[in-house]
């Protein structure tokens, strides 16, 4: 396999009543042995991008200049640990409010387990979401105050990474924990997001 593939686990719900691991995260038991084993891990998605985006457009209108960057991303998987623990309610850390929807005696039919429960061993393939996105890398607006003659002026208003579609719920899913490392490629260990920044300025030339 190649070396930026995810080895998971298939979540099946969680066990339910009566059962020796009740409330306790249940996997897919995909090699018939009976128990959860290496035999039912799988591998799944990538770390790497399949498909990059690059868009540069500039337009003008009267004393008006526009220029647009968009990137984009498409097709690979993002792990992110931090959001793994946010989900898990063993009471080691804060939580999202996804685990609002806990096991209970009344209510089996949930992934999210029971609270205090030991932390599963397994890589499950839910811990994987989706990275692909579009952003808005670039934009500024320029209006030309003096636009013809020997003197030019115009002020301008932009910014930087202003916003990003997709789904995932990490900060930042341009990311690669391990730098260039291919073993850690799609790996979100708590990088810090780039950051937002809005810019004004003035040309001139005399």
């Amino acid at each position: 396999q190649p070396v930026n593939r995810f080895f998971v686990y298939e979540q099946d719900g969680t066990y339910p009543v009566g059962s020796p691991d009740a409330g306790q995260v249940r996997f897919r038991d995909r090699n018939g042995d009976g128990r959860t084993s290496f035999g039912d891990g799988y591998y799944q998605g990538s770390g790497l991008p399949r498909y990059t985006l690059n868009l540069y457009q500039q337009l003008r209108l009267r004393r008006f200049q526009v220029e647009v960057q968009l990137d984009g991303l498409f097709g690979y998987q993002l792990l992110n640990p931090t959001l793994v623990a946010l989900d898990d309610p063993s009471g080691f850390s804060n939580n999202s409010v996804r685990t609002r929807n806990y096991w209970t005696p009344t209510n089996q039919t949930t992934s999210v387990p029971q609270p205090g429960s030991y932390p599963s061993p397994y890589l499950s393939d839910k811990a994987l979401e989706s990275g692909s996105h579009i952003r808005l890398s670039q934009l500024t607006i320029a209006y030309d105050v003096l636009p013809t003659g020997p003197h030019r002026a115009s002020v301008w208003v932009g910014g930087q990474n202003l916003f990003v579609t997709g789904h995932y719920r990490g900060f930042d899913p341009n990311v690669s924990g391990g730098g260039s490392a291919p073993l850690q490629a799609g790996q979100d260990l708590s990088v810090y997001p780039v950051a937002r920044v809005w810019q004004l300025g003035v040309r001139a030339s005399f």
